[in-house]
């Protein structure tokens, strides 16, 4: 079974906003992945990402 998922979050921060958002794919199951998943900003920001130990 393929299972499809993704998001669209929008927010407008009139200065630099430090954010931490959990959004992908819980990490045990990067191997039930097809089609890498990509976080995309607008404007193009530094990410890091980050897991949880």
């Amino acid at each position: 079974m393929k299972i499809r998922i993704g998001y669209e979050l929008i927010y407008d921060c009139p200065q630099p906003t430090p954010m931490i958002l959990t959004l992908s794919v819980h990490f045990t199951r990067a191997s039930d992945i097809i089609i890498p998943d990509y976080l995309f900003t607008d404007p193009p920001v530094p990410i890091t990402a980050y897991r949880d130990s």
